[in-house]
């Protein structure tokens, strides 16, 4: 037999094994990212199916962005099915991202010069955070800290900060995002993807010039991926 201080010890750690296994299944258990982001995916690959199978889509240019997106889609998907966000908000910016994705293809009726740009734009896209989330996770966002500037010299304070998908530029319906604070300089977490970024006046409307700027991960053959911070300088209006 134990002797009672073994048997208080074995009770105490028998505890602690369930607390802990309680809180686990709360935490798998709480609303999350996840399942949005695995639908907006199974939309995507759907739609993929789609396109290829339509006789008016049978354009070769058009074609060959296709199977890349699929594979980008089902690697996403798979990391996705093991993933275990440990926060509601948790992948919130990359589930977003990809619904608008989502409903980019599902605009696609015909093969016209804005199309196969799209089609391509949405081809980079998921391939930048395919690699990105690849080396960092589904939960990692990129860090944008931009800065507005007067002729590129000057820092100008109290503007907002705009961006959008680069695959959504063309598109004048489409709704950009705002970053949370005013310049300068403002802080962001962002998706990993290609975007436009602008600054823009409050009062009257203005708008600086756009920037592309690229959240990826720069070919690097260092053996751990850099910190996904990014700064960027944006034109005052």
């Amino acid at each position: 037999m134990l002797p009672d201080a073994a048997k208080f010890v074995a009770v105490c750690v028998a505890a602690c094994a369930l607390a802990f296994a309680d809180q686990d299944e709360r935490r798998q258990n709480l609303p999350n990212q996840r399942q949005a982001i695995l639908q907006a995916l199974d939309l995507i690959n759907n739609r993929i199916s789609s396109i290829e199978r339509d006789p008016q889509f049978q354009v070769e240019a058009f074609r060959n962005a296709l199977p890349p997106i699929r594979g980008y889609a089902r690697w996403l998907s798979s990391a996705a099915e093991i993933w275990h966000p440990q926060t509601a908000e948790e992948g919130q910016n990359l589930r977003v991202s990809l619904q608008r994705i989502q409903a980019a293809l599902a605009s696609i009726d015909a093969v016209t010069p804005r199309t196969l740009n799209l089609i391509r734009a949405i081809e980079d896209d998921l391939e930048i955070k395919t690699n990105f989330c690849r080396e960092l996770g589904l939960s990692t966002n990129a860090v944008v800290i931009a800065s507005t500037k007067q002729d590129g010299l000057k820092e100008v304070k109290g503007l907002e900060v705009w961006y959008i998908e680069k695959f959504l530029a063309a598109d004048a319906e489409a709704t950009p995002h705002r970053f949370s604070s005013f310049s300068s300089p403002a802080t962001e977490q962002v998706a990993p993807g290609r975007y436009l970024f602008w600054a823009n006046s409050p009062p009257g409307r203005r708008t600086g010039e756009k920037l592309e700027q690229c959240l990826c991960l720069p070919r690097t053959t260092a053996p751990s991926p850099p910190a996904p911070t990014f700064r960027i300088d944006l034109l005052a209006p």
